[in-house]
């Protein structure tokens, strides 16, 4: 009920701007405008304490006693697949670019811009990338010593961590959005930039299947009798996942799947738990490709490989502080987005609310991606899994 109410309320910050902006108050406007620019504020001042606890306390949950070998295995390959996501979702986009006609958006300029009531300059004492480096390594050291003190200092943050996201900063990121469209919509921007992004939203999608095709193709050897048995066992999680927009929603079904997928239920139920929040292929295709198309649209230059891949390494990092709630993804993968790809304000709003609407497909490409990323790992981690048994 919670996500649905979440779900219909971005939807209406997005609708109002485009249907209502004529006959709402310019007060009002200028009044949602300010608290846009003011929710954004806090966000980057708390981001980076948020990052470092999701980051710091997903190492220390992952440490397995006797398996220190198969923690970092695990945290490896989940790397390398998020970061094997990501770039393809710069092929793609970047691709797209060239091969459709993606028309800039064009500012009116029969309106001055707006101007916030007032303006708080938050700053966080250090930056996300700072965050992000220091809770991997710290979360890493703490795995292979650890202490009950340390762990249970790690399930406090992470509940404050948490409980910030899912009671703060969640509950306001509909208002956060709608200041930011009426933005927009003032500027000429929204309902051209809508129009674009529903055409985007077919081949995010059939990106993701495609792309979780052939995971599971790999999977299981290019033998089709296997590959459909995979599927068929998945496809329930996928449905609780698109249904309900939370991979956590979906776990017991995955972890049930992956038991008959694999074979093996202590596998399944160590991999798949250890990685349903951290290993998200649906998020790393769609933001990516948003994000190239979005910078297309608003006449920029789509970067290089040679300028996307700091942000891919860091993106790829940013998703083991990935936090189970709505809209989460974004929210952490959003102050990289601004530094490396050089979104502006609106750009970032305008990509978030997107983001929302297009989170049921995303995560249940996610959970899908789970599915097989446990397949794979269980046949490359056998050499360890005696360690795993006994621990």
């Amino acid at each position: 009920m919670k996500k649905a109410k979440f779900l219909f309320f971005t939807i209406l910050s997005i609708i109002i701007p485009i249907f209502c902006s004529g006959f709402i108050p310019q007060k009002f406007i200028l009044f949602s405008y300010t608290l846009s620019i003011t929710i954004k504020s806090l966000i980057i001042t708390i981001l980076p304490f948020i990052i470092f606890c999701f980051i710091f306390c997903s190492l220390i949950n992952l440490n397995a006693k006797k398996a220190i070998r198969f923690v970092f295995l695990l945290i490896g390959c989940v790397f390398i697949s998020n970061l094997l996501g990501i770039l393809t979702g710069y092929f793609i986009g970047s691709s797209l670019t060239y091969l459709i006609d993606i028309p800039p958006l064009e500012l009116s300029k029969a309106r001055t811009t707006l101007q916030p009531l007032w303006h708080f300059g938050f700053k966080p004492l250090i930056a996300n990338e700072q965050a992000l480096i220091s809770g991997f390594i710290l979360g890493i050291i703490c795995s292979i010593y650890p202490s009950q003190k340390i762990y249970t200092l790690s399930k406090i943050l992470n509940n404050i961590s948490a409980n910030i996201l899912k009671y703060f900063f969640i509950p306001i990121l509909p208002i956060f959005i709608l200041g930011s469209m009426f933005k927009l919509q003032h500027d000429g921007l929204l309902t051209e930039a809508l129009h674009i992004y529903s055409k985007i939203l077919f081949i995010v999608v059939s990106s993701q299947i495609l792309y979780l095709t052939i995971l599971y193709l790999i999977a299981s050897k290019f033998q089709l009798s296997l590959f459909l048995k995979y599927i068929k066992n998945v496809l329930p999680a996928t449905l609780i996942g698109f249904s309900t927009s939370s991979s956590a929603s979906s776990l017991p079904i995955l972890v049930m799947a992956s038991e008959k997928n694999l074979g093996n239920e202590l596998a399944a139920r160590i991999i798949v738990p250890a990685s349903i929040n951290i290993h998200t292929l649906g998020s790393a295709l769609a933001i990516t490709i948003l994000c190239m198309t979005t910078i297309a649209a608003f006449g920029m230059e789509v970067p290089k490989f040679s300028e996307f891949y700091l942000f891919a390494l860091f993106y790829a990092v940013s998703k083991f502080a990935v936090a189970g709630v709505p809209g989460g993804v974004i929210l952490v993968v959003a102050p990289l987005i601004e530094s490396y790809l050089h979104f502006s304000g609106d750009m970032l709003a305008l990509i978030t609310g997107i983001y929302v609407l297009f989170d049921p497909f995303g995560t249940a490409a996610n959970v899908t991606g789970n599915g097989a990323f446990a397949i794979i790992f269980n046949k490359i981690s056998k050499k360890f899994r005696s360690s795993v048994e006994q621990s």
